[in-house]
């Protein structure tokens, strides 16, 4: 229970910082729209992936939010490997991404904040989880590289373009209680 006000409080403090420190985060409204190559399902997921701009760690949270969705957590080989397809396959594996992975508690365990859960499936590329320049870096993203689709930790600070999810459930959920 310390852990998660911990944490809580970790997370409170760092959008704090974000938002003195970035511009002005306007938020827009995403329209899941089968033409928009943005958007593709897998699963009981739909995801975003944006490639118009790029935020903070903590602004990406902040993004998802407020389109009703998370930040990228990845359970398992197939969908780590789907994703990176998507990317592949539609001409934007060139970026790297923010996913909710997370090591902010300072308790050197990596989370998911979206879920909470610890991750038990990882793709780390080699030599990382590293924690380089003085250990600052308590993000993850995921990138394209010659060996695949990986993981690296990450300053949470940097800016990079972010994977958005929703699991279909939580979709039908918000879509029947606007009508």
């Amino acid at each position: 229970m310390k852990e998660l006000v911990l944490f809580a409080l970790l997370f409170a403090v760092g959008i704090s910082y974000s938002e003195e420190r970035s511009q002005e985060f306007t938020s827009v409204v995403l329209s899941n729209n089968n033409k928009n190559p943005n958007w593709f399902k897998f699963g009981e997921k739909t995801y975003y992936v944006d490639t118009v701009f790029t935020a903070n760690w903590y602004k990406a949270l902040q993004f998802c939010r407020q389109q009703g969705m998370q930040l990228l957590s990845i359970a398992t080989k197939t969908e780590n490997d789907r994703i990176g397809k998507f990317l592949i396959d539609n001409g934007i594996s060139y970026g790297h991404y923010w996913t909710s992975a997370t090591n902010l508690a300072g308790d050197h365990r990596w989370i998911w904040l979206s879920t909470g859960q610890p991750m038990v499936y990882t793709n780390w590329d080699s030599g990382e989880p590293n924690s380089a320049h003085n250990s600052t870096e308590n993000c993850v993203e995921v990138r394209h590289w010659s060996s695949g689709f990986t993981w690296n930790d990450l300053g949470c600070s940097q800016n990079l373009y972010f994977i958005c999810e929703t699991v279909n459930d939580c979709v039908q959920t918000l879509n029947a209680q606007k009508n």
